[in-house]
């Protein structure tokens, strides 16, 4: 059984194969889906096990068939047979602004960059510059964005070093008028000794303003990406923050799996299908 997480990159992915290929409506209800799933407050195996993958914002017969099989045998048709046309890493290239899915094709293309590896090694060697729609400014601004990538992927933080700005951030939401609670979860809620990132919770009868208020915060460096219920971005501390608005419904349940770490949330898998 996977996760939600990988279902929706592997969702995601489609998306951009289906943006290369030209394809007009599909990208977008993938995108919603794998969104919605990311987003979720529960195991995406427990919605599935009780019948209500239709209900899901995004999920359409078709997208529920998919999700289905990945829930049944931990694969998706679809996108193996799409992966073997593409093989490129369009998970990590999405985190990397600057880097849309047509890009990514256009470098693989030209220059048969299907990592980041690769990226960083092209962007080294100065062979970027010289492709059509690139030229040294787009390939300078690539190579900083990429940095800033590696920087946030690589590095872990010290929780006494942003504990303060966290909390600092979660006070400014609060007194934002846009959000009836906020509140920290992930391995910062657990006080672990290093923190990789953050991740916020919260509950907003007017989200998509929560969710502009959030993106133009002086501490926001940049947005990775940005949806009605859930935002990531880059943090001018040197890592990424999460915020999902949910609801008071499933706020209490979220906080369980959003705080919990994996091998928490692998157990309590077994129990719900035990």
């Amino acid at each position: 059984m996977g996760s939600n997480k990988d279902l929706a990159e592997k969702l995601n992915d489609i998306a951009d194969i289906l943006d290369i290929e030209g394809v007009n409506w599909e990208p977008r209800a993938y995108r919603t889906a794998a969104l919605t799933i990311s987003s979720l407050s529960e195991d995406i195996g427990k919605v599935y096990k009780e019948g209500r993958l239709l209900e899901l914002e995004g999920v359409g017969k078709s997208i529920a068939n998919s999700i289905k099989e990945y829930v049944e045998t931990g694969k998706i048709s679809k996108y193996e047979d799409l992966k073997k046309k593409y093989p490129i890493d369009f998970d990590s290239f999405r985190k990397i602004r600057g880097m849309g899915p047509k890009r990514a094709y256009t470098l693989y293309k030209k220059l048969g960059i299907k990592t980041v590896t690769d990226l960083k090694k092209a962007l080294d060697q100065g062979k970027i510059q010289s492709l059509e729609g690139f030229g040294k400014k787009s390939e300078e601004e690539l190579k900083k964005n990429l940095e800033s990538f590696m920087n946030i992927k690589n590095d872990r933080l010290l929780l006494g070093y942003i504990i303060d700005y966290a909390n600092s951030l979660v006070e400014k939401l609060r007194k934002s008028g846009l959000f009836e609670r906020v509140e920290i979860a992930g391995s910062m809620r657990r006080m672990r000794e290093t923190v990789g990132d953050l991740d916020i919770l919260a509950i907003s009868e007017k989200s998509e303003a929560g969710m502009d208020f959030f993106s133009k915060m002086d501490e926001v460096k940049g947005i990775v990406v940005k949806g009605p219920t859930k935002t990531t971005v880059e943090l001018g501390i040197g890592t990424t923050c999460d915020i999902r608005v949910l609801s008071k419904e499933s706020f209490g349940a979220a906080m369980q799996y959003f705080t919990g770490n994996k091998d928490h949330n692998v157990k309590l898998r077994k129990r719900w299908f035990s």
